[in-house]
C-alpha cells in the first residue's frame, strides 16, 4: 500500500509534519525514544528522535517552544538538536552535529 498522509509505506508508519515556524514564532516539538536489544549482547539500547516544525537553521526551544536559532559552530550547547547538524553522502547519508 502506497499512501503519503502518515499511514503507511512501504510497511513502515510515517508521520508528516510541515516545517513552517520561523524565528521566534511558536513551534511544535515531540520527542520520541525507541528502545532495541543489542545484536550483540543482552543489552537494550535507546534511541530518542525528537522533531520539530521550525525552518533549517532553527530548533524549538524546549521551554518556550518558540523558534531559535541554531547554536554557532563552539558555542555551548545542552542537546544536540541546538548545534549545527550537517549531512555528507558517503555510501550511506551520515548526520552529525556540531557545537
Amino acid at each position: 500500500m502506497d499512501s503519503f498522509n502518515g499511514f503507511d509505506i512501504d510497511g513502515g508508519i510515517y508521520v508528516v509534519r510541515y516545517v513552517n515556524a520561523t524565528f521566534e514564532n511558536s513551534c511544535v516539538m515531540e520527542n520520541t525514544t525507541y528502545t532495541f536489544p543489542s545484536v550483540t549482547s543482552h543489552s537494550l539500547y535507546s534511541l530518542s528522535v525528537i522533531r520539530h516544525n521550525c525552518v533549517t537553521g532553527l530548533y524549538c526551544e524546549p521551554t518556550s517552544l518558540t523558534c531559535v536559532r541554531v547554536k554557532a559552530i563552539e558555542e555551548p550547547c545542552n542537546a544536540d538538536f541546538e548545534c549545527v547538524t550537517v549531512s555528507r553522502n558517503f555510501p550511506f547519508k551520515l548526520y552529525y552535529f556540531i557545537c
